[in-house]
């Protein structure tokens, strides 16, 4: 695994990879490494993909757009994305790279929208764009 960070200002960049593989093994579950969740296929749920042969491949890139409040918001706020790739595969004779990117998406918003009376409207929004 590496993850290879360059800041600069309040924007950071991270490159990352991951290759796991079992030498030997019976095929049971402790044999198997799981993808999912944040930043490990983050479209999938946690460990939904899992094989005896991984790889990952991924860019994140994050921004600081706000300076800790103090008290007890003494918390930075970062907005940001990610790109990932990855596989899971059961035999090394399945190991391909050259499938490309069979699935569609677009851009993903999550946001809040405070009110002027203190109510809050919650927003979904995927796009529909090919990659």
């Amino acid at each position: 695994r590496f993850d290879i960070a360059h800041s600069r200002g309040k924007s950071t960049f991270v490159l990352g990879g991951a290759y796991a593989t079992t030498l030997e093994g019976d095929g049971g579950p402790r044999d198997f490494f799981p993808l999912g969740g944040l930043f490990r296929l983050s479209g999938l749920d946690q460990g939904q993909a899992s094989g005896k042969h991984v790889a990952l491949a991924r860019l994140l890139y994050y921004r600081r757009v706000g300076e800790p409040a103090g008290g007890l918001f003494d918390v930075p706020i970062y907005i940001g994305a990610s790109v990932e790739a990855g596989n899971t595969w059961q035999s090394r004779d399945d190991i391909e790279f050259d499938g490309g990117m069979k699935t569609f998406f677009g851009p993903l918003y999550i946001a809040i929208g405070f009110g002027e009376d203190g109510d809050a409207n919650y927003y979904l929004s995927i796009g529909g764009l090919p990659f």
